[in-house]
């Protein structure tokens, strides 16, 4: 009876461990995160925008590569809107700096303004999309404005 325990003792503490294998093997750093929200805050606790995807993975402690992403830009005021909309396929992401650049096209949206293009990158300090490729903008103001 003795001997019996020990067998089964030994074979639960190896179903244990293949187990604990089994489950510390699914865990990756570089696993993609599915459908996702990433918001990104001032110092202050306000909202300065956020990026979120249908798949996320980490690269490094200051990169994520993005697949579909929609980035939001806010105001600089505490419970602004978003001011921004930039629609791509792939970006990486420079969380801590601010920044997210993309060889792709990209969509941006703006109130009066909807512009697209090639190879782009976007500042959160400085509120800059720079585009360098087959730019198109098409803005959406009354000829009233422009002519005061």
């Amino acid at each position: 009876m003795l001997r019996l325990f020990r067998r089964s003792t030994r074979t639960s503490i190896a179903i244990c461990i293949l187990g604990l294998g089994i489950l510390t093997a699914q865990i990756q750093s570089n696993a993609p995160i599915k459908d996702f929200r990433l918001p990104i805050f001032s110092d202050e606790g306000r909202l300065l925008w956020d990026v979120s995807g249908m798949e996320g993975v980490y690269v490094s402690a200051e990169q994520i590569d993005v697949r579909g992403a929609t980035f939001h830009a806010y105001g600089n005021h505490a419970h602004s809107e978003a001011t921004l909309r930039i629609e791509c396929q792939r970006a990486s992401v420079f969380h801590e700096t601010g920044q997210a650049r993309g060889e792709g096209s990209v969509f941006a949206k703006g109130e009066s303004f909807v512009v697209t293009g090639e190879n782009w990158s976007w500042d959160t300090p400085t509120q800059t999309l720079m585009i360098e490729e087959d730019v198109r903008v098409l803005f959406n103001l009354s000829l009233n404005s422009l002519l005061k």
